[in-house]
């Protein structure tokens, strides 16, 4: 889909990746360095419909 993508990694385990699409949605997933992973969607609208932090990095 068009939009822009980011995508950062610090190769010691934090991942940043960031999609902003066309129409105005966002995506949002973030990898830290703990192994935790927060995920995030937002509508074009500003409404969240997803924000998740998953604190269970294989414990």
């Amino acid at each position: 889909m068009d939009g822009e993508h980011y995508l950062d990694d610090d190769e010691q385990g934090l991942i940043i990746r960031d999609e902003y699409f066309a129409c105005g949605c966002r995506k949002i997933r973030h990898e830290y360095h703990d192994g935790s992973i927060q995920v995030m969607a937002i509508r074009h609208d500003g409404k969240v419909v997803r924000d998740e932090l998953d604190a269970d990095h294989g414990s």
